[in-house]
């Protein structure tokens, strides 16, 4: 269970997809800033984004349907 009063994203958190309530990928985490206890700010790169550049080099690819098996 989350906390939602705790930090969103940790040290060593880069790379990490983040998911909806609907386990729909939003973003993955590249960085973030903040004393932890006090203030939070994590950057995502947009899934949109990501889904057009890995498209570019595999077309065929659906990596959204991939992650929605694993929490299944």
């Amino acid at each position: 269970q989350l906390d939602a009063n705790g930090p969103f994203s940790a040290p060593g958190d880069s790379g990490s997809i983040v998911l909806d309530k609907k386990c729909r990928i939003v973003g993955m985490v590249n960085g973030g800033a903040g004393i932890i206890n006090r203030t939070d700010v994590t950057y995502l790169t947009p899934y949109s984004y990501l889904d057009q550049e890995i498209k570019k080099h595999f077309p065929n690819s659906s990596f959204s349907d991939v992650v929605a098996k694993m929490v299944d």
